[in-house]
């Protein structure tokens, strides 16, 4: 994990930044990217007629949007792709934005409700987040195969505090 270039990430300018897709690619979401060890996505990746932004060996794919995109409006356009590709986690970028899926989830039925992390680009200092991102997205864990481990453990984690939640919410109903 780079985190020299994380820092670097984190302090980009948005406000004078080329608000194109394709500089959301290639200047935020390569670098991030990379930072974790994958250097060799498959841009433009065919997929069942559609063209998916970065496609990392078909585990993880990512789609890309300009920094004004609202990224709601995208999330079915990536659930589609995830059926399509089935990979074990899905990014979805404006560049001041990240979130990412756990599309294989089988607790949720929703795309929309397999979220697993949310942050903003200017969260990159933030060693917690970037450790918990590690274990899901570094190469290292692909390779041996310790990813899966760190993703059961995150949607276990989610899902005991959606019940939680419930619990509180039923009793300050009562």
């Amino acid at each position: 994990m780079n985190v020299i270039e994380f820092n670097r990430l984190k302090g980009t300018d948005l406000n004078s930044f080329p608000e194109s897709e394709n500089n959301v690619k290639h200047r935020i979401v390569i670098p991030f990217l990379r930072c974790f060890g994958h250097n060799d996505p498959d841009f433009e990746h065919a997929a069942q007629g559609s063209r998916i932004d970065i496609n990392i060996e078909n585990r993880i794919i990512v789609e890309t949007k300009s920094l004004s995109k609202n990224l709601d409006e995208f999330v079915q356009q990536l659930g589609n792709y995830s059926i399509k590709e089935l990979p074990v986690i899905s990014i979805l970028s404006n560049g001041r934005q990240f979130r990412i899926y756990s599309p294989q989830w089988r607790k949720e039925k929703n795309f929309s409700d397999k979220l697993i992390y949310q942050f903003e680009l200017s969260d990159l200092g933030d060693v917690e987040l970037l450790n918990r991102l590690e274990r899901i997205l570094d190469v290292s864990n692909y390779e041996n195969e310790t990813y899966l481990d760190n993703l059961n453990e995150r949607e276990n984690e989610i899902s005991g505090l959606k019940k939680r939640i419930g619990e509180i919410k039923e009793n300050k109903n009562k």
